[in-house]
């Protein structure tokens, strides 16, 4: 075959030879199998699931409905034991490294807030007032006492007013403020572990010497059972047993 600019001759051969395509519908349906393939899935549904309720649920919940929980910060107040809550809360009142987290957390706060007012505007105001009586001997009084209107007895005033205003170009007030009440906000959770601490403590050494009081009752009261007389057996006349003293 010839080519001659954009005309082309070729060959009887050529012209006869079929020319092969592929059909339109196969090709269908291969983009039809691309196409699901790459598809998403259907959206999920959570299936419902019946559960069947606690065998105790209703009693729990009349107890609970009967008594409202107390506090999550006094939860030793929901024992109702008077001896409890005053051990406790002399425990918070007189421990010392609960004292000293609380002063940790008002130095972080004091330093959170200074942080934070770095970022605005400040302003100072001066007012200084000065009385003095002049020296007539003094150099000032020499030249300044020939006038007739010169006065020994002199007032002056200083007003001074001054404002000034940290532009935070680069973001360091910003977060220095930031790193600060982080700090402030470590500090109160701190505070509040070590608050935790003392009271889990102070309880747990209270219910161990309830535990061993109860304990050394129940001792005691097994042993005087053991101590008491047990009941004879005697026979009876015509059959049977007869318990006697």
């Amino acid at each position: 075959m010839i080519e001659f600019g954009s005309y082309r001759l070729g060959s009887v051969a050529d012209a006869k030879r079929p020319v092969v395509r592929p059909p339109v519908y196969a090709v269908c349906v291969l983009i039809s199998i691309l196409a699901g393939g790459c598809a998403v899935g259907p959206k999920y549904k959570a299936p419902s699931v019946t559960v069947s309720p606690f065998h105790g649920v209703s009693s729990v919940d009349a107890r609970k409905a009967g008594l409202a929980a107390p506090p999550l910060d006094r939860w030793w107040e929901g024992f109702g034991d008077p001896e409890l809550t005053r051990i406790v809360q002399r425990a918070i009142g007189q421990n010392l490294d609960l004292a000293a987290s609380l002063a940790r957390v008002d130095q972080a706060r004091a330093a959170a807030k200074e942080a934070g007012a770095r970022l605005k505007p400040s302003g100072t105001l001066n007012a200084q007032s000065t009385s003095f009586r002049q020296s007539l001997e003094s150099q000032v009084g020499r030249y300044a006492g020939a006038f007739p209107t010169f006065s020994r007895n002199q007032s002056y005033l200083d007003v001074g007013v001054a404002a000034s205003w940290e532009i935070d170009l680069f973001g360091g007030l910003r977060r220095g403020a930031e790193a600060a009440t982080e700090e402030e906000q470590a500090a109160e959770a701190e505070h509040l572990g070590t608050r935790v601490s003392v009271v889990a403590e102070a309880a747990d050494a209270y219910m161990q010497i309830r535990g061993t009081q109860g304990a050394a009752d129940f001792h005691k009261g097994t042993d005087r059972d053991r101590r008491a007389p047990a009941p004879t057996c005697l026979a009876a006349k015509g059959g049977g047993d007869r318990f006697g003293p």
